[in-house]
């Protein structure tokens, strides 16, 4: 996947939550924080404040259902991963599936953007 950028109110949680999803590692470079993975890199973005103190973050999240996008993150062990989705913030949503000899997962992040897994079945 190419770079992706994500706004977030809580950036050190969000962060750490992609850390863990990913496999990966976090630097925090003002504003933001930069999780890169063997595949991945996810540059977690704060929101402005005057934005975010009209953002309610729910605890478990709930999915941000206003936006078109839906980035799907390759990963060595969806089973493992999804174990720690809920520890780091995240849920679980809805029952995963099979495809083409895939295994396919929708989660929350901690902000309740929805993201998919995908990993080999």
């Amino acid at each position: 996947m190419s770079p992706l950028v994500l706004f977030a109110v809580d950036v050190p949680r969000t962060a750490a939550f992609y850390e863990s999803i990913l496999g990966g590692h976090s630097v925090e470079e003002g504003a933001c924080s930069r999780v890169t993975s063997d595949r991945d890199e996810v540059l977690v973005h704060d929101i402005p404040a005057n934005i975010a103190a009209t953002i309610e973050i729910a605890s478990p999240p709930v999915a941000r259902e206003d936006t078109p996008l839906k980035p799907v993150f390759i990963v060595d062990d969806v089973d493992a991963t999804i174990a720690r989705v809920e520890v780091h913030g995240g849920q679980i949503v809805g029952r995963g599936f099979t495809y083409e000899g895939r295994r396919y997962q929708d989660v929350l992040d901690p902000e309740g953007n929805v993201i998919q897994l995908r990993g080999n079945a």
